[in-house]
Parts: structure tokens; C-alpha cells; sequence
């Protein structure tokens, strides 16, 4: 397994592991996060919100210690550390980062999409641009996990971009996004929101792209400086647990570029 997922990851920069949590574990944490959504919708006033992170953070989400018990999965380990176990020191285990957990849920208004893009790079006004590049061969950066409890197909990614830069075609998506994100605080008439969602599409296909449908229990890994693109439809319920692999040089990383430590507050 070792060298299959690592080479995977290393040539396409992400694998998706069928089967990793069972069902137990995923109707566990189903029943230690189901209240959240609809909590952070009231408390932000914003029903569109696709992301609560770090949960460990939230007294609402009750005992932060579920989290670290749901990582302590030999499966998690197995897999984890056939792809980072020589690179990341210590071997990482995701417990070792029980702090900036997310939760991916689902708009109830509108559709949107952050569109198509790299992380930090495409997010950041006036970011070293070299520093950033100078990290994206070196697999203790830039790496995230999805775990989706139900089944999830919002990530789509344009395999091997985390390694080449972006093509002409790529590049125009990539400057294109913010309009649709804007979908996010509009509200559109259903043709409106399809000519958006097939002008997307029609984008992401002739760019490459690949739909990583999850389902629950999977594991979901990928290089975020890859180019990728969430996509968030109404009336398609989500709950997928968001984190990363983290390594020292990341957080240090991060903290250069943000000023804060890893891990996003909302």
C-alpha cells in the first residue's frame, strides 16, 4: 500500500481510500456534529456558510476528546503514513492536531462555488509569491484531508497541477472565481443559477478536471496547492470533516503568511 498511495499522490496530488472509518465511527460522529450547522447558520446570520472551523474551539460542539478518539484509527494511521511517514517528523498522527478540525456543510439559499484556484496563493493580497512556490514540491505543505460522514462529491480537482503551473486555460478560470462566489449573497432565478453551474462545469471539463465523489468513511487526501474547486449545492445535505496533515514547517508557514497559526475561524 505504501508505495501505491504514495506514488499516486506524488503523480496526480490526491488519493481518495475507500473504507477507512466504518459505519460505526461515522454515525458516531454524525450524532456529535448534526446540531452544528444550523447553530452557525443563526450565530453568523448566514444561511450559505459552508464551513465551521476549528470545532475544538466551540463549546456548542460539546467535548472536544470525540475528535481525537475518531483519529485514533490504526486505518487513519496505515494510510496516513504511507504517504508522509518518512517525510513528517514525527510520523504524523492526526491527533497530534486535535485543534483545527472543520465541518463542511451545505448552503440552504444559494448556490456558489469558490471556483477554481490554489490555496493561499489565489486568497492573499501581496503573498511572497516565490516563498509559496519555493514549499509546493515538498510534501510537508499544502496537504488537506476530507472525511465526509454522508456522501460528498462538492471537490473537484485538475490532477497534477500541483506540480506545473497553471495553463492558459486554467489561468482564466482561475481569474474568473470570484464570480462565483459572489453566487453566495445573490439571489437567482433556478435558470440563472444553472447557466453559472454550467458555465462552471463546462470550465472545469475542458481544463481536466476530476469529480472526487466520497463517500462516508472515506478518506480524501490533496495537495491544496493543486488547482481544485469546491462546488456547494442547495438541498444536498453535507457533513464532511475538514483538517490537514500538518508538520512543523507548515504551521510556521502559515503563521509567516496569515500571522496566525493554522486553522481558520468561523
Amino acid at each position: 500500500m505504501t508505495s501505491d498511495l504514495l506514488d499516486r499522490y506524488l503523480e496526480e496530488g490526491f488519493v481518495r481510500i475507500g473504507g477507512v472509518f466504518g459505519a460505526g465511527e461515522v454515525d458516531s460522529a454524525i450524532r456529535s456534529v448534526e446540531h452544528l450547522p444550523d447553530w452557525a447558520r443563526r450565530r453568523n446570520r448566514d444561511r450559505n456558510i459552508q464551513r465551521i472551523q476549528p470545532l475544538q474551539s466551540r463549546l456548542v460542539a460539546g467535548d472536544p476528546a470525540w475528535i481525537a478518539a475518531f483519529y485514533d484509527n490504526p486505518r487513519l494511521d496505515r494510510s496516513i503514513d504511507a504517504i508522509f511517514g518518512e517525510r513528517i517528523r514525527p510520523a504524523p498522527k492526526m491527533s497530534r492536531d486535535p485543534h483545527l478540525t472543520g465541518l463542511l456543510i451545505e448552503p440552504l439559499d444559494h448556490w456558489w462555488s469558490t471556483g477554481l484556484h490554489r490555496d493561499y496563493r489565489d486568497f492573499l493580497e501581496n503573498l511572497d509569491i516565490d516563498a509559496w512556490k519555493a514549499r509546493t514540491g515538498d510534501l510537508r505543505y499544502f496537504n488537506q484531508i476530507n472525511i465526509p460522514l454522508l456522501p460528498d462529491s462538492s471537490l473537484w480537482v485538475i490532477p497534477g497541477t500541483h506540480a506545473r503551473d497553471d495553463r492558459e486555460g486554467e489561468a482564466r478560470m482561475v481569474g474568473a472565481r470570484s464570480g462565483y462566489r459572489d453566487c453566495r449573497s445573490r439571489s437567482m432565478d433556478p435558470e440563472e443559477v444553472d447557466a453559472f453551474r454550467s458555465e462552471l462545469l463546462d470550465g472545469l471539463e475542458s481544463c481536466g478536471a476530476v469529480n472526487v465523489e466520497a463517500s462516508p468513511g472515506d478518506l480524501v487526501i490533496y495537495r491544496s496547492n493543486m488547482l481544485h474547486c469546491g462546488i456547494y449545492e442547495t438541498g444536498v445535505k453535507r457533513l464532511t470533516l475538514h483538517d490537514a496533515v500538518y508538520s512543523a514547517e507548515w504551521h510556521e508557514y502559515v503563521k509567516y503568511v496569515t500571522g496566525r497559526p493554522a486553522g481558520q475561524t468561523i
